[in-house]
């Protein structure tokens, strides 16, 4: 006699437990569930109870030379258009009670633009997580008219009374149950890039109708505009940054914070603590932004073994540091750097020189 039995060897997920909150991160792009069946994951759960999320990933996208042509790479509402290359696993950090890293390329869309997305999830003992993502452009042409961010498709207890407010203090957007108990939910983008908020109750506003299809156009108009609905309803929202250029062979860095509480003032505190631990990662502030440097070109980025410091003069202190602020390498008078044997992500660069100091950013890939 046989016996056929459904077993799930790697679901490509890990859970983070962030204080009250859990969330399973997918290897796809998705946050909560890696399919749209919800049976590959756990959701986002808060104190162990409430289930907060419908649906959650990426919705990232740009346009053609001529405007008309729209090409966007989502993980919500189908199939993702993304795929794992080195699914989410846990790695040590001497600065976070977690650090999950992760890879993928938009290789699953027909119109792929050969993007690579490296993303490091932190989170400590409070009710946030944080989505550090790196987007590699591995292509000859700049990539321009770039919006890049998180859709939450909300359920915070009975989803027909969340409504979605705009937190002028804390400069974001979150979800919140109109009753008791009053669950909040939200994100806000970290990095220091134009930010776009979005959000719509789930039969649509006019412009965006979620229930019936979520077409490209649709999540294109959601990306690329900012709309904050005060209906109470099922609501949805992004948050995100745009519109940003990568270069050929360079970086973007986009960071959200994901976060949420029973109460608004535990989701504030929330939300205050990973601004605060965020801002700690990148000390000086101007490590912060897109994928340009301040006057300090390095090539290749990314690179794998050798890395060159153009203009850095011949008289120059030269210090690497790691995506959580440790200094990894320093040296003088260098225009060369052996990398080979740094681990794989995300490093800044400042180099000193004649009482100048100059910084940028590159990626060591394998």
């Amino acid at each position: 006699t046989e016996q056929f039995v459904d077993l799930l060897i790697n679901g490509g997920f890990v859970d983070v437990i962030a204080g009250d909150l859990l969330m399973s991160v997918a290897g796809n792009g998705r946050f909560g569930f890696s399919d749209l069946d919800f049976e590959i994951g756990h959701g986002c759960l808060l104190d162990d109870y409430y289930d907060l999320l419908y649906d959650c990933g990426i919705i990232a996208g740009t346009t053609g030379s001529s405007g008309s042509d729209l090409y966007v790479y989502s993980s919500v509402g189908q199939l993702s258009d993304f795929s794992a290359i080195d699914y989410p696993h846990f790695v040590d950090d001497t600065a976070f009670l977690t650090h999950i890293v992760s890879k993928m390329l938009d290789s699953s869309d027909v119109h792929s633009k050969n993007l690579e997305y490296i993303l490091d999830v932190y989170a400590e003992d409070d009710n946030y997580i944080i989505a550090d993502y790196h987007i590699v452009n591995h292509t000859y042409e700049n990539i321009d008219n770039f919006y890049f961010g998180l859709f939450a498709d909300w359920d915070l207890y009975e989803s027909v009374e969340n409504k979605t407010v705009y937190d002028s203090e804390g400069h974001f957007l979150y979800c919140t149950y109109n009753g008791a108990p009053s669950i909040c939910a939200g994100m806000k983008l970290l990095t220091n890039q134009p930010v776009i908020n979005y959000s719509l109750p789930a039969n649509g506003d006019g412009a965006v109708n979620i229930s019936d299809g979520f077409s490209d156009l649709e999540k294109y108009h959601m990306i690329s505009n900012t709309s904050i609905s005060d209906a109470t309803y099922d609501m949805a929202q992004y948050t995100g940054a745009g519109p940003f250029t990568i270069p050929s062979g360079d970086t973007a860095n986009v960071a959200i914070a994901l976060f949420a509480s029973s109460t608004y003032y535990g989701m504030r505190d929330a939300a205050n603590a990973a601004v605060e631990r965020f801002l700690s990662m990148h000390s000086s502030g101007d490590f912060v932004y897109e994928a340009n440097t301040d006057g300090l070109f390095m090539y290749p980025n990314p690179v794998s073994d050798r890395l060159y410091l153009a203009q850095a003069g011949t008289d120059n202190s030269v210090r690497i540091y790691n995506a959580i602020g440790e200094c990894v390498f320093s040296g003088e008078n260098i225009n060369c750097i052996e990398v080979a044997d740094f681990v794989d992500g995300l490093y800044y660069v400042t180099v000193s020189s004649n009482g100048n100091v100059r910084s940028g950013k590159f990626v060591k890939v394998k």
